[in-house]
């Protein structure tokens, strides 16, 4: 059992300490979503046109490294400067940008990118947030291209914010919230900014930090 020693702390503050194990984690840890999962459900609906995508969450870029391997131009932006910093040495995107994009808008114009995602960052932000970045997907994504995102989806009598123990990273002793977000809000939000879903998949995925097995539903949308 593993005991919690310190107050839950943001998660930028959690994800800077966890930046040099990130990746390593991430690709054997089954409380990560796989990395590869929204390339998997993207690619098959992007076309040679579809070259500039933009990784919302880019984090150490785990999640952009199969799109940037097909040719795609990849641009990145994170609010963790240790997380860009690795994710830059990889040399995967043309561009990386630091920025709170929790609440401002993303420093692009309407219609900049054919294609954006965020993968496996929904989960640590609270609601609003979750919407904010929506509305930003489909407002950088030009008119008709696709934009994607996974969330955990809120169930029947779930408070829908948990406390994520150390064993996400044994290195730090503090904790990380994580928020899940109700499935009819989500697609309320859609038909309101007129976005329509092109796909949708839901799959369990293992996580031992909350005890029980958490469900991820990725959407790709298309940008009206």
């Amino acid at each position: 059992m593993t005991v919690r020693t310190a107050p839950p702390i943001s998660s930028l503050a959690f994800y800077a300490d966890l930046a040099r194990s990130y990746d390593e984690l991430a690709l054997i840890s089954p409380a990560f979503p796989s990395a590869t999962m929204i390339y998997n459900l993207m690619s098959g609906h992007l076309s040679i046109d579809d070259m500039r995508v933009l990784d919302v969450g880019i984090g150490t870029g785990l999640s952009s490294e199969p799109f940037a391997a097909d040719g795609f131009d990849v641009t990145g932006v994170d609010g963790s400067g240790p997380m860009l910093k690795l994710c830059a040495e990889k040399g995967i995107a043309q561009n990386l940008f630091e920025v709170d994009f929790t609440t401002s808008p993303l420093p692009f114009q309407n219609g900049a990118f054919d294609a954006a995602f965020s993968a496996n960052t929904f989960y640590l932000l609270p609601a609003a947030a979750q919407e904010h970045v929506i509305t930003e997907l489909s407002r950088v994504t030009k008119p008709g291209g696709l934009f994607a995102f996974n969330y955990e989806p809120r169930r029947p009598g779930d408070l829908g914010i948990r406390f994520n123990d150390a064993t996400l990273n044994p290195r730090n002793p503090h904790s990380v919230i994580t928020y899940a977000l109700e499935p009819e809000r989500v697609h309320t939000l859609l038909a309101q900014h007129q976005i329509g879903i092109v796909a949708a998949d839901t799959r369990i995925v293992a996580r031992k930090l909350a005890g029980l097995p958490i469900q991820f539903e990725t959407l790709i949308c298309r940008a009206p």
